[in-house]
């Protein structure tokens, strides 16, 4: 894969610094009020919310005569204000290359920290996890995973919010599975507890995803 060094080791970072230590930033933190009040809550994006995302992409894999067929669920989990904690899991399968079929699967957590300019939420986050890949010809692979991401959140309407985001995840067994990842997610309550959502991205292998998926908020 062709990054840049100096970006991976900046997004490493921000993995410690989201996902390592916001135990410690949560426990030094003064005490404050964090309940928000309905009518309020309801005009907020998906970062300070307790959810639980249920999405399926379509996967436009480049230079490939096949394409595949990406499910995940991701939890959220706000501990304060500034600070919350996801667990991840991610499958995904190709169309039948002849020789078989690519079989990805990827299970993580941690942590993300965030702040808030007047609905404009910048954030990084990070942790660790599992990666499971099954390549044509039986072909089998498994490793550790690392993940690290900056992006911000902003309102564009009272229940609409856009997300631009990059992340960047790598294996610690094979560097032919480090990858890049450019997206836009939006988010729209259709209810106080249900949203829409609807995401574009883009890999520095030039693969292409184009997601649905739906949030509950508890």
């Amino acid at each position: 894969m062709n990054y840049v060094t100096s970006y991976k080791s900046l997004l490493l970072a921000a993995a410690c610094a989201a996902g390592l230590t916001a135990p410690a930033f949560a426990a030094d933190a003064p005490v404050v009020a964090t309940a928000a009040p309905a009518t309020e809550q309801s005009t907020h994006g998906v970062l300070g919310q307790n959810l639980a995302n249920l999405g399926f992409s379509y996967v436009d894999l480049h230079n490939s005569s096949v394409n595949a067929m990406a499910y995940n669920l991701t939890l959220n989990q706000s501990i304060q204000t500034g600070i919350d904690t996801l667990f991840e899991y991610n499958y995904l399968r190709s169309e039948d290359t002849g020789a078989g079929r690519l079989i990805e699967q990827k299970v993580d957590f941690g942590g993300r920290a965030y702040t808030n300019f007047n609905g404009f939420k910048p954030f990084v986050d990070g942790g660790i996890g599992w990666f499971w890949q099954k390549k044509p010809l039986a072909i089998k692979d498994n490793s550790f995973l690392l993940f690290a991401s900056v992006g911000a959140e902003f309102q564009a309407a009272p229940d609409l919010t856009i997300t631009p985001a990059v992340r960047y995840w790598c294996t610690t067994k094979n560097s032919a599975n480090d990858v890049w990842e450019f997206s836009v997610k939006a988010n729209y309550w259709v209810t106080e507890k249900l949203a829409i959502t609807a995401k574009i991205s883009r890999d520095d292998n030039q693969n292409m995803g184009y997601g649905l998926g739906l949030n509950f908020r508890f």
